[in-house]
């Protein structure tokens, strides 16, 4: 019996000593980190005995990939004895902002369209009080839009309140100092429209 107990340990103490984790990228050189944060290495990589253990929470083992220019990446996986793996980086180009981050805020590109274009309107068809407290409801959802200060500085115009209109204007520039209608409406443009408050 005690000869059993000897040869069961001896066989877990080899099986244990045993799990290896051969991590690789593409491309290669991509700092390996656990979920303390703690750097552990860089691709490619293997891990054993302690650094093995850093990086392994219960039965699961947790890894990040940070390489410069590419979007991070994780692994979460049971050990099975020797794992390997090669993770595939991304690259952090225009198809990845496209896929990823202009499609998380899509959503409100288009409500912020949709209030833009209706208090378009609501100035072409001089509904004036509409049009104000739409773009006052505007500015508070978009502060650093310039395009709530523009429309509002428009709305000041067409009341008459140059000074105002400048005011606004100038804010505008500083959100916004490309804004071809701000340089336009400031005095900066090519043409002087009757609207100008220069």
């Amino acid at each position: 019996m005690l000869k059993f107990i000897f040869v069961s340990y001896t066989l877990l103490l080899i099986s244990c000593s045993s799990q290896q984790l051969v991590l690789d990228s593409t491309p290669s050189g991509a700092d390996v980190y656990a979920q303390s944060e703690e750097k552990v290495g860089q691709t490619p990589l293997t891990l054993t005995d302690s650094v093995l253990e850093k990086v392994t929470s219960g039965d699961k083992v947790h890894i990040r990939l940070l390489k410069e220019g590419f979007s991070t990446s994780e692994l979460v996986t049971e050990l099975n004895g020797l794992d390997k793996y090669n993770i595939k980086l991304k690259p952090l180009d225009a198809t990845h902002f496209q896929k990823n981050v202009l499609n998380y805020y899509q959503d409100n590109y288009n409500e912020m369209i949709r209030d833009v274009l209706m208090i378009q309107g609501l100035l072409v068809s001089r509904q004036r009080n509409q049009a104000e407290k739409t773009i006052e409801s505007f500015i508070k959802r978009y502060p650093n839009v310039a395009a709530g200060y523009v429309m509002k500085a428009n709305l000041a115009l067409l009341k008459g309140k140059k000074s105002e209109a400048r005011s606004l204007l100038i804010r505008a520039k500083n959100i916004d100092p490309d804004d071809p209608v701000v340089k336009r409406l400031l005095g900066g443009g090519s043409r002087q429209p009757t609207g100008s408050v220069k």
